[in-house]
């Protein structure tokens, strides 16, 4: 047989489909693999060699996934720990071969800290709380699938302490430590953009957010590949004549230097799957065999699979595979055919490893890189230069080693001047609404009709390119998104987009709600204009998830209550401010007036106009949507004096509500009860944070909604709830289950 690595590779992946979705259908997954064996008549002996090999992957399997239960039901809150440090980063460190109570455990714990450590390090200490929040709504990041690719069980806040004793030194603990004086030595060698070489060749990453470098889609080449290991090899072969010149020696030193350049970089998914084929490519001449580049890459997926099962749920992982194949595969379909031609092989890589992470991008990260191509045409071939000067600055003498690092300097202030040329682009990154792994399926199997039938090829890409012009554009809908104790709102009606709110958490560092939430939701629906935005008050958790997202999405118009037109206020500036860097047209609406929304209209209570003075709470912009016979009440955080305002001067407007947004996340503060016995809504929904600190919603409010209406819903007990209409009635489902 000529690649009989065939026959483990598909046992591996019909073991692994059982693992995705039930273990309980292996049986029948058996029966059905024995009578295919049967009518396809394979040899008695492969056939039971597969049988076999399906059977042992599944049970190995299913042997990973009870165990990896098992410690993810240990409770860590609260608890002591002893454990050794595997992983030092930034802010954070990570666990392993840890123990807790009478309890031992393999996997890795995350733990966020400010103490410093050392890789190896035996700690012990007292575990807190979690350390993030997870919210949930559509286009949410998954916490719990990243720590399963990554091989981690819980991520807390913990304080730890060394304990005492002799130091274990492993080859691990030697590599960090040679990895940190590497480093330290580009910070003093290097005069800017050091962060950036260290991520490039040491895969510590420690740069800011490179969002120009992202929006033009070149952002892969900070992560370690398989072009960096290449170029190690390529080095350490040509050294290796001062050692001995004998071949098979020289390619057994490029072997061991392989491997300690994976644990030295850190073991990530591509550099893995890379030092996996490019080992098996130096044993192959050390065994003068012939080196079949598919029996490699299978030879790495089996052994990336083996380790974690759960790597499919790693981007790192899938974009890794995703482009190997679009370099020995798909890249030969693409027009230039002459492999002699430099500038032609370049064209060919970049569009081959294009056309096959394309779908990936679409499908992971709802977003298409429109000049991607061309701004790796004009970065990747600059990237041998960085990683090899860089290299070889390293061990050169110091006045070589600074001259090399100036001219990586340089070449990295073009990359970063190219990004930001062309992430000006218009366009430059455009959503697409949520596609699942069918797409992907479909896709690729467009290139098995290239030497087939290239008419159906060519019609099959023209299709995926047209359905990707095509707007999301659904029904009427309303969703309140689950942003903590903030509030946000999108209403959507054939192809126009209303936002009310973005959200925000106070004194919260890094990036908060508009880009942790918002941002990603409107990625996963492929909105990329927002008609208008109703910020309802100046508060936190209302206003700054639209400062965030301003100059990620086109956004025609903000919308502001007259309160605030002349008003010197912090954050209604920096939008203002944001708002016309960006030419978006401000609005300042005063009492009653409306605003036309596809087949309804917008109408705006303002009880104080911009010579009152009082809280920005009880300024709210309080807005009624009135469409389809329907009647959406938004109240902002206005208080029971707004809500005796509407009560006693639109009595009559506010009568027999379909849907209402409750005021100030459920406080004390409003919905009293005779506004409620008027308003007398079908749906109250309540935006609030799980366990905030204002304990939102009050529990007196939360009984006169559930009085009043006919039922109440909260965004912490259900996560983002989306509001349709039926033929007579309001519908709603929510992304949790009660």
């Amino acid at each position: 047989m000529k690649r009989p690595i065939v026959y483990v590779f598909i046992s591996l992946l019909l073991a692994l489909i059982l693992f995705y979705i039930s273990f309980k259908l292996i049986f029948i997954a058996f029966f059905i693999l024995f009578i295919i064996l049967e009518k396809k008549q394979v040899k008695e002996v492969y056939r039971l060699a597969f049988i076999l090999l399906f059977l042992m992957f599944s049970f190995y399997l299913y042997y990973y996934y009870f165990s990896y239960e098992k410690e993810l039901s240990y409770k860590f809150e609260k608890q002591y720990i002893e454990a050794n440090v595997w992983e030092v980063n930034q802010n954070h460190i990570v666990l392993k071969d840890y123990r807790l109570g009478e309890n031992y455990g393999k996997y890795k714990i995350l733990i966020y800290t400010k103490d410093k450590f050392n890789v190896g390090d035996r700690v012990y200490g007292k575990i807190h709380s979690k350390a993030y929040k997870e919210y949930f709504n559509e286009g949410r990041f998954d916490y719990k699938r990243y720590n399963k690719a990554k091989g981690i069980i819980g991520v807390y806040t913990a304080d730890l302490k060394i304990k005492g004793g002799r130091i274990k030194y492993s080859l691990k603990r030697i590599l960090a430590r040679y990895r940190d004086n590497l480093a330290n030595t580009i910070k003093l060698n290097m005069p800017k953009n050091q962060s950036i070489l260290i991520a490039i060749i040491l895969g510590i990453k420690t740069f800011r957010d490179l969002s120009d470098v992202r929006t033009a889609g070149i952002i892969h080449i900070f992560a370690i590949s398989g072009m960096h290991l290449a170029i190690v090899t390529a080095m350490i072969y040509r050294l290796s004549i001062l050692f001995s010149p004998n071949i098979r020696t020289r390619t057994s030193i490029c072997i061991v230097f392989v491997i300690l350049y994976l644990i030295l970089t850190g073991m990530h998914p591509s550099t893995v799957r890379a030092a996996a084929m490019i080992i098996i490519y130096l044993m192959s001449k050390i065994c003068l065999r012939f080196y079949d580049k598919t029996s490699a890459l299978m030879f790495a997926f089996i052994i990336m699979i083996l380790y974690n099962p759960y790597s499919l749920y790693d981007i790192g992982f899938i974009l890794s595979y995703s482009a190997i194949l679009g370099i020995f595969y798909i890249r030969k379909i693409i027009i230039f055919s002459d492999s002699d031609n430099y500038i032609k092989g370049v064209i060919n890589t970049i569009f081959g490893v294009w056309l096959a992470i394309f779908p990936i991008i679409v499908v992971y990260y709802n977003e298409i890189n429109i000049y991607s191509v061309l701004a790796n045409f004009f970065v990747l071939p600059l990237l041998p230069v960085i990683i090899l000067l860089g290299m070889l600055a390293l061990i050169s003498p110091i006045i070589l080693s600074k001259g090399m690092l100036y001219i990586v300097a340089f070449l990295i202030d073009y990359i970063l001047n190219i990004s930001e040329f062309i992430s000006s682009f218009p366009y430059s990154n455009i959503f697409i609404h949520s596609m699942g792994i069918a797409f992907i399926i479909f896709y690729f199997s467009c290139f098995y009709f290239y030497k087939k039938n290239k008419k159906v090829f060519i019609i099959m890409l023209i299709f995926i390119f047209v359905l990707f012009s095509i707007t999301s554009e659904r029904g009427f809908s309303v969703d309140f998104l689950d942003i903590d104790n903030g509030d946000c709102a999108i209403i959507r009606d054939r192809g126009e987009v209303m936002l009310i709110d973005g959200g925000g958490i106070p004194f919260k560092k890094g990036v908060n709600q508009g880009i942790k939430v918002l941002l990603p939701y409107l990625k996963y629906n492929g909105i990329n204009k927002i008609n208008n935005v109703i910020v309802t008050h100046s508060d936190f958790d209302h206003i700054y998830g639209i400062i965030e997202i301003i100059d990620k999405v086109k956004i025609d118009r903000i919308i502001l209550s007259d309160f605030y037109r002349g008003r010197d206020v912090y954050l209604m500036d920096i939008l203002e401010e944001k708002a016309l860097k960006h030419g978006v047209e401000i609005d300042y609406v005063k009492n009653e007036e409306s605003l036309k929304f596809s087949k309804g209209k917008f109408i705006f209570y303002t009880p104080y106009n911009h010579n009152s003075e009082v809280s920005a709470n009880k300024a709210s912009l309080i807005t009624m949507l009135e469409i389809y016979d329907k009647k959406f009440l938004f109240l902002g955080d206005c208080e029971k004096s707004e809500e005796k305002y509407l009560l006693d001067n639109y009595s009559f407007e506010i009568e027999g509500v379909d849907v209402l947004k409750v005021a100030h996340h459920g406080s004390k503060t409003s919905s009293l009860n005779e506004f409620l016995l008027k308003v007398n809504p079908t749906l109250s929904i309540i935006s609030s944070g799980r366990k905030n600190r204002f304990n939102h919603p009050n529990a007196d409010v939360v009984k006169r909604l559930e009085m009043n209406s006919n039922k109440v819903l909260q965004t912490a007990k259900r996560g983002q709830i989306s509001i349709s209409l039926g033929k007579n009635n309001i519908r709603y489902k929510t992304y949790l289950d009660e």
